[in-house]
């Protein structure tokens, strides 16, 4: 049986230090990154949708990112009401599992038949799994560079090869 994952955006990002601190466009790229890598939603088979407040005027467009990974920024009411209407309008409620500390949304959609668990579970799921779609080589972390410096030649080259 697959799951439809579906995350609180920045509810999540402010439960992770690592992140909370960023540039709310670095802290939503880095977030989705680590899902992508090491998918705390456990199988392939299980699609994820992570939802952010705001408009894609401001922050960005919706859309897929990576392997059945769908971001969706809310245009006129909160990522809050667009989870629970979500869950609401399903079809069956126990094929989802919402992520968030927001208790509001967790009873909410617990009440619907929804699975539902917090940020810390669902960020140790990856941290523990150990799962990462990039061999250790493909990773470059063993070439002791930056994280800062890879992402400047990552840019730069992206510059001259994709005039």
């Amino acid at each position: 049986m697959s799951l439809h994952y579906v995350l609180d955006g920045y509810n999540i990002i402010k439960k992770i230090p690592s992140l909370n601190n960023k540039k709310l466009k670095i802290a939503r790229e880095q977030l989705l990154n680590f899902i992508e890598i090491y998918r705390p939603h456990g199988s392939y088979r299980n699609s994820i949708t992570v939802v952010f407040d705001g408009s894609e005027e401001i922050y960005g467009n919706d859309g897929s990112y990576g392997y059945n990974i769908q971001i969706v920024f809310t245009k006129r009411q909160s990522a809050d009401d667009y989870i629970k209407l979500l869950i609401e309008k399903s079809k069956n409620a126990k094929d989802f599992c919402v992520v968030s500390d927001d208790k509001d949304i967790r009873f909410y959609c617990q009440a619907l038949g929804c699975k539902v668990i917090d940020v810390d579970t669902f960020i140790a799921k990856g941290k523990k799994s150990g799962i990462k779609r990039h061999s250790e080589q493909n990773d470059l972390g063993y070439l002791g560079i930056p994280q800062v410096e890879l992402d400047k030649i990552t840019e730069e080259l992206r510059l001259k090869w994709l005039k």
